[in-house]
């Protein structure tokens, strides 16, 4: 069967990934977690492996630590602390009741499957979906094997990091790391690591209701599998859009942890919040705002009620305090990590001034910001809602079961997460009304939309367990077995036209560069976008086009029509190639070129890097 064949592959990748954030999640999360989260805790270590893993190799690769070392290092930093810790405290503590985490970690499985069907589709380790980062994305985390993140290496795929990605080398460590461990390529591995990614973050959403909600173990599983099934999150996760698959992994855990620390303060609590905080920053800078103000005003609203009955507060000046206070090793080792990381801080502030003064400011043009988009989305594809007429009436109900559910909660909560939403809505609604305004509509409410699924999944489970009236109660089943056939039917409409983008005719082409001589040119008779991945396979050769791929921030091949080869897609012979095919795969065809041709041979294995500046608006 074609899904059985890939399977072996990506659980040999899931069973990486798994080993090695659970290495360098477990002591972490043992040491720093709140004892209030100690219920869910082994639903904790994984996360916090992702985020612990990515943010501890980049400053020694900025440190020009070798990256074999660098990932050595990490490994045996987080079996040494995860030994003592278990040593000391022993492993985490089972639930109570083994559904708490039964139903999580089973429901987690299915939704990994049900994300992958597009790749199992193919039944070979692929590149899913037509998210045209992807190669940029699997280049940047083969550059960081080899080089410095601020070095140059012509002889790689991508030969430096982007830099309008230099803030972000934190995730691609993480999934060279688990390209690495595993023996396979880095686009081998992408795909399913982002799905791995959604899977997380949909059982901290379970993590979420339960923690923050207040919720039973089975109304946090329907607002899971509501939310993991939510038609943009698999967009998200599949096409691929990785670095903000990364910041979304990072949301549902932030948001329960600030409300832990706000509530009951603690140096291990506050470290965690702010480990997702920054890895959020890095990967998605423009989603570090949603947490940061819920946090904000959770914090604002708890210190004016704890002022007003007298009892102490605890502030930025206290912090201060207690930071100079600490062991001078402590310090020492917290001023070497914040100094290395000056330059993935200076990319978040680029990218957070840039987009803030496009938001704010009306007359800046978003053409520039449309990314890979092209229209909107239609806004109920966000709720889970499947239906064209009335999703306005349903997206009604679905807000005011949200309100129901925020008013519930105590008053920091409430109006921290009652804050994002406004936020969000006014974003978004301002964001529809201004020309190419869909990239922000789409991130902002992909980022809020899974946030008041959940709010409203737990609020409508309430009704159906707690209201006293009964036909009100088979009112909200009713309700419970709609929403999640929409979030079904929503998740099915989304696989089923998301295929791979890259087959393996063009995979094959990696296997060309031996074939020819070295050092020989090829030009990419192809049309602009397909010379992402096609230079990317042939890159241990000079490449050219007498069509780059301008007017994106791509870096593109050099334009030349000379060079010793010519690569054609679906095209008969160009008229300047000379004699049969060297080589041909059924999609590409390699021709000689006639010796001589017009402007000499200009093909480089450099490539023309776009974005030279960062633009503020």
């Amino acid at each position: 069967m074609t899904g059985a064949a890939a399977l072996p592959d990506v659980l040999r990748i899931v069973a990486v990934a798994v080993v090695l954030f659970g290495v360098t999640g477990l002591g972490l999360t043992r040491l720093a977690l709140p004892d209030a989260l100690r219920s869910h805790e082994w639903l904790w270590v994984l996360p916090v492996g992702a985020v612990a893993t990515a943010f501890a190799m980049t400053p020694l690769g900025f440190a020009h630590v070798p990256f074999a070392i660098d990932l050595g290092l990490v490994i045996a930093g987080g079996a040494a602390l995860s030994a003592y810790t278990v040593m000391r405290r022993g492993w985490p503590q089972r639930p109570a009741q083994r559904r708490t985490l039964a139903w999580p970690v089973y429901l987690a499985v299915l939704l990994f499957l049900v994300a992958l069907i597009p790749l199992f589709r193919s039944g070979f380790l692929t590149v899913i979906g037509n998210g045209s980062d992807a190669h940029l994305a699997a280049g940047t985390a083969e550059f960081l094997k080899h080089a410095p993140p601020l070095g140059e290496d012509p002889s790689l795929p991508v030969d430096q990091v982007p830099l309008v990605w230099r803030s972000k080398q934190a995730i691609y460590y993480a999934l060279a790391s688990v390209s690495a461990l595993s023996g396979l390529e880095t686009w081998q591995v992408l795909s399913v690591v982002g799905v791995l990614l959604l899977t997380l973050a949909a059982a901290g959403w379970f993590v979420f209701a339960r923690e923050v909600l207040g919720a039973g173990v089975g109304a946090a599983a329907i607002a899971m599998v509501i939310a993991g099934l939510d038609r943009m999150v698999i967009h998200t996760g599949v096409h691929p859009y990785f670095n903000q698959t990364w910041g979304y992994l990072t949301l549902p855990f932030a948001l329960t942890l600030a409300w832990l620390v706000v509530r009951r303060p603690s140096p291990g609590g506050a470290g965690l919040m702010a480990l997702f905080l920054i890895l959020c920053a890095f990967a998605y800078p423009l989603a570090m705002p949603l947490p940061a103000l819920v946090l904000v005003v959770m914090w604002w609203v708890d210190r004016r009620a704890r002022r007003r009955a007298g009892a102490a507060v605890f502030g930025l000046r206290e912090g201060w305090r207690r930071l100079q206070a600490a062991p001078l090793w402590t310090r020492a080792v917290g001023y070497l990590v914040l100094l290395s990381l000056v330059v993935p801080f200076f990319g978040v502030w680029e990218k957070l001034t840039g987009a803030t003064q496009l938001l704010i400011n009306p007359h800046y043009s978003l053409a520039a910001w449309g990314g890979d988009l092209f229209d909107w989305f239609p806004e109920q594809q966000f709720f889970s809602i499947v239906s064209d007429r009335g999703w306005w009436a349903a997206l009604a109900i679905i807000a005011a079961l949200a309100g129901r559910e925020l008013w519930r909660l105590e008053r920091p909560a409430r109006y921290g997460l009652l804050s994002v939403i406004a936020a969000g809505a006014l974003v978004a609604g301002a964001m529809r009304a201004r020309q190419y305004g869909w990239y922000f509509h789409f991130k902002m409410l992909a980022f809020v939309g899974p946030l008041v699924v959940v709010l409203a999944a737990v609020a409508l489970t309430r009704i159906r367990h707690d209201h006293p009236r009964r036909w009100v109660r088979y009112v909200a089943l009713f309700g419970l077995v709609t929403w999640v056939g929409w979030a079904m039917t929503g998740a099915k409409f989304e696989l089923a036209s998301t295929y791979d983008e890259l087959p393996r005719t063009t995979q094959a082409l990696a296997s060309w560069n031996a074939k020819l001589p070295p050092g020989a040119s090829i030009r990419l008779d192809v049309p602009p976008p397909v010379q992402l991945w096609t230079a990317y396979m042939l890159h241990e050769h000079p490449l050219c086009s007498q069509r780059p791929l301008t007017g994106t921030s791509y870096p593109h091949v050099p334009l030349s029509r000379a060079a010793d080869f010519v690569l054609v897609r679906y095209l008969r012979r160009p008229f300047d190639a000379v004699g049969a095919p060297v080589l041909e795969n059924g999609e590409y065809t390699l021709y000689r070129l006639r010796p001589g041709l017009p402007g000499g041979d200009r093909c480089s294995q450099r490539m023309i890097q776009t974005v030279k500046v960062i633009q503020r608006g």
